[in-house]
C-alpha cells in the first residue's frame, strides 16, 4: 500500500471536498481518501498494484479541480 498527499486547488466548500473524495474513491484500488478544504489537499491510501498516482490525479482533474 502507498500513501500520497496531493495538493488540490479550486475547492471552496464542503461540496467540493465531497466531489474530490468521491472521484478518488471511485477508482479501483483506492483504500481511503481524506480531503481537507483547510489544507487544500487529499491524502490517499491505495494499492499501487491496482491504481497509480497519475490515475488518481487524473480523476481529481476530471472532477473539475487543479492539482500540482
Amino acid at each position: 500500500m502507498k500513501n500520497e498527499k496531493i495538493n488540490v486547488y479550486g475547492m471552496s466548500c464542503e461540496h467540493c471536498v465531497k466531489t474530490v473524495a468521491k472521484s478518488i474513491l471511485a477508482l479501483k484500488g483506492v483504500i481511503s481518501a481524506e480531503v481537507s478544504l483547510k489544507d487544500k489537499n487529499a491524502t490517499v491510501v491505495y494499492d499501487e498494484n491496482l491504481v497509480n498516482l497519475s490515475d488518481i490525479k487524473k480523476a481529481v482533474k476530471e472532477s473539475g479541480y487543479d492539482i500540482d
